[in-house]
């Protein structure tokens, strides 16, 4: 028996002996730069790709399953180069990775690989996929069941990681579009299981569209373990830098992240930086905005929270200058882009973000060349219902703010509630005070289709006043506004949004003025030129006042009517009605201003009147282009009317005078005056 056993040990360190002189052996009997033709063949047949092995190649089995190559390329199918490598050198351990499934791996080493990728101008890339073998979808599933096994077992050992001189370049010519990645590179220190590892990276990056050049790189801790298959990066901090500038102005985002299978938690902020000043430098300016110091100081921080479906920001904080915004947003499901979001901000000057009007006068149409015209000479304009933004949209949130002032008008403590989905945009919800007012509204927009709008709000109490200095055109009228407005239309562009324009508008305005015009000089010019006298008076006040003002515009396809809009003065009434065309921008209308008091204008003898002519309606008449001067006046043709009524109550007042003093004479005063009075509506 001790002989059997002799004789197996003798077997089994014979084997391990064999195993290792063969080991130790093999590389130098067999040197694999005798068999570049075969690799060279083989990989051609393969790839169809031609590869240069023109640099040394050594390998090793034992102690460590190693390769070393250098000075590689592979040609595109044009023959050109389409890789280069000038040094590639990996080595592992072979008993710690049969024995103990670990990794024990010396310097990984990657130096000086070139990427040189393009398309030509018929699209066609300079590249090709592997030719793949009949047993290849086969052979691929044993393998994927192994690393899985693997995975959950596989340590990491490695002395350090060297890549260095990476490049790539990238040219379509079908396009015009380019990329180049030069300088890439990664280093690290020892890699071990659950050890942080100081880990270094980067790359320069210069691209045509968008215009780029600008430099990236990447510091953290990094712990890796593959068993749990997790991960931690501690003190990560990305920083972006525009090249070739002489003060440049970096970003950098600092973070703590830890991941496991499908999760990722931690915390992200972006450090505060001029980004105004940062994209000028990438070449990617912003266009002018109303305020040149908007976007020269900006910061972001948040907690990140993620899984396979399902992403959040919460913690958010986004300062913008002097703008805090907070709160949190998410993506609830990243299948259908579900965003959901509750948002709450400080004082946005939003006018201090939007681009800045070009002052440039506009083209004339008669000076545009034959070949920038439309086909049928008609002028084209801008679509600004956003259909393809808002039909993709899913989202659901809401937002509110101390104070926003957006083209000039000022809100306080607006609120908005937002939900889109399917083509629909809704907004159930947009509160806000408004020049010592409110304004309560909602609105919808369907995109299916032909895009459709509609609206309903109120006004409450707004200050004419106020509100003047954002919309000038308000400056001849002062008072407390209030309306009820319900409007529906459709389109795409803004001619064809007020063409399709329906709806009501009803307005009331109390204790104002009209200003810019005096209705009490006109009416006492009307009574001056019937009763053909010269007005003397020259210090008329530039505004009419009144108690109230209202009216009911009916919209249909552009064109607002109005037959009883009223305004009650101290001694006039005004009402009337007429058109006002939003199409074409013009009006037309029609009102009398009826005298209610004893004289329209005390101090002026030329239109003084008594009593017997308070009750007439004086017609006046506004016609024109909206905004022009002088648009009100006398209406001539209605003057005629209203002279033909005046001589008839004048003839009426001669014979009641003559018929009082005939009374008199014959009955007495005190009787005759009796008589008249009884007498005086037939007159009438």
């Amino acid at each position: 028996m001790k002989t059997l056993f002799k004789w197996l040990a003798g077997i089994v360190v014979s084997l391990i002996v064999l195993v290792i002189l063969a080991a130790v052996l093999l590389p130098v009997v067999i040197n694999p730069n005798d068999y570049r033709e075969q690799i060279r063949s083989i990989v051609s047949e393969n790839t169809g790709y031609d590869l240069h092995l023109n640099g040394p190649i050594s390998w090793s089995i034992f102690p460590r399953l190693g390769l070393s190559v250098a000075d590689i390329q592979v040609d595109d199918i044009h023959k050109q180069p389409l890789a280069t490598l000038k040094q590639a050198d990996i080595h592992v351990a072979v008993l710690p990775l049969i024995l103990d499934q670990r990794v024990d791996m010396q310097a990984l080493v990657l130096d000086g690989l070139t990427l040189n990728l393009s398309r030509d101008a018929q699209g066609r890339p300079n590249w090709t996929e592997p030719k793949e073998s009949p047993n290849a979808e086969t052979a691929s599933e044993p393998a994927q069941t192994q690393s899985s096994t693997s995975k959950e077992t596989l340590t990491l050992n490695i002395a350090s990681v060297n890549i260095s001189q990476i490049n790539l370049n990238y040219q379509d010519q079908q396009t015009g579009q380019s990329l180049a990645i030069h300088n890439a590179h990664l280093q690290t220190d020892a890699i071990q299981a659950g050890q942080p590892f100081n880990l270094k990276a980067g790359f320069s990056l210069k691209s045509s569209e968008p215009p780029l050049n600008a430099t990236f790189s990447l510091e953290t801790a990094l712990m890796l373990n593959l068993k749990s298959n997790t991960f931690k990066a501690d003190q990560l901090s990305l920083t972006v830098t525009p090249e070739q500038q002489k003060n440049p102005v970096a970003l950098t985002i600092t973070a703590t992240l830890a991941g496991a299978e499908g999760q990722l938690d931690g915390n992200v902020a972006l450090e505060p930086v001029n980004i105004q000043q940062f994209l000028k430098q990438l070449g990617m300016p912003l266009p002018e905005m109303g305020n040149p110091k908007a976007l020269t100081r900006v910061s972001l921080t948040t907690t990140v929270n993620a899984t396979n479906n399902h992403a959040s920001l919460q913690d958010l904080r986004l300062v913008l200058d002097g703008f805090d915004l907070g709160g949190k947003l998410a993506v609830t499901d990243i299948s259908s882009n579900a965003l959901r979001f509750t948002l709450k901000g400080s004082d946005l000057l939003l006018d201090d973000y939007l681009p800045v009007a070009s002052t440039a006068p506009a083209t004339d149409v008669s000076e545009t060349a034959p070949s920038q015209q439309p086909a049928n000479n008609s002028v084209v304009h801008p679509t600004i219902i956003p259909v393809d933004l808002i039909k993709p949209l899913n989202l659901e949130g809401k937002l509110s703010l101390s104070a926003l002032t957006a083209k000039g008008f000022l809100f306080d403590h607006p609120t908005l509630t937002i939900k889109a989905s399917n083509g629909v945009l809704s907004i159930s919800k947009l509160n806000a005070g408004f020049y010592d007012g409110v304004i309560d509204s909602k609105a919808s927009i369907d995109a299916n289709g032909t895009p459709q709008l509609s609206t309903r709000s109120t006004v409450q109490g707004i200050n004419l006043h106020a509100l003047s200095k954002a919309i000038p055109d308000l400056q001849a009228v002062t008072g407390k506004a209030n309306a009820s407005i319900r409007l529906l239309t459709s389109g795409l562009t803004k001619p064809e949004l007020i063409e399709h324009l329906n709806g009501v508008i009803e307005f009331h305005v109390d204790d104002g003025a009209l200003h810019g015009m005096n209705l009490n000089k006109t009416v006492c010019s009307g009574i001056a030129k019937i009763r053909k006298k010269t007005i003397s008076k020259d210090d008329w006040p530039d505004e009419t006042e009144f108690t109230s003002l209202k009216g009911t515009f009916n919209i249909s396809d552009g064109v607002a009517t109005n037959n009883n809009l009223c305004a009650a003065m101290d001694q006039l009434n005004l009402c009337g009605g007429g058109k006002i065309n939003l199409v074409n921008q013009s009006l037309d209308y029609s009102m009398g201003v009826t005298v209610t008091g004893s004289t329209a204008e005390e101090d002026e003898p030329a239109c003084r009147i008594n009593e017997k002519y308070a009750d007439l309606s004086w017609p006046i008449r506004c016609s024109g282009k909206i905004g022009d001067s002088d648009l009100c006046g006398i209406d001539e043709q209605r003057l005629g009317e209203l002279a033909a009524t005046v001589a008839e109550r004048e003839l009426k007042g001669k014979l009641q005078q003559k018929l009082d003093d005939k009374l008199r004479k014959k009955f007495g005063d005190q009787l005759g005056e009796e008589l008249g009075d009884k007498l005086k509506n037939f007159f009438q």
